[in-house]
């Protein structure tokens, strides 16, 4: 592995833009265990393409909601259930399915 030098003064000052940057898509205080499903070799595209393409984001279960940011984030907005969960990803598994195959 190669890396390039810089100064501490730099090096903080990425890593800093780097926890902003996750800290605004990814609040701390966000109920979310990530990316919910696995990315397909199909033509490359990641999961969250084939979610958006069948208007995941933004749908919700109860208090469990895909995020607007990528579809492939599903977080609890406070008191959701396992089994509402369950529901949306087998909602949003059937959405793909039946769109793409």
């Amino acid at each position: 592995m190669r890396l390039d030098p810089a100064d501490s003064a730099t090096l903080r000052r990425t890593a800093a833009e780097i926890v902003e940057t996750g800290n605004r898509k990814f609040p701390p205080t966000l109920k979310c265990a990530g990316s919910i499903f696995k990315n397909l070799l199909l033509k490359d595209l990641p999961a969250a393409w084939f979610l958006e393409a069948v208007g995941a984001k933004g749908a919700h279960r109860g208090e469990i909601r895909v995020a607007d940011y990528p579809a492939n984030l599903i977080y609890n907005a406070g008191g959701g259930s396992a089994a509402d969960l369950r529901a949306l990803i087998g909602e949003l598994k059937a959405r793909v399915r039946e769109r793409f195959g």
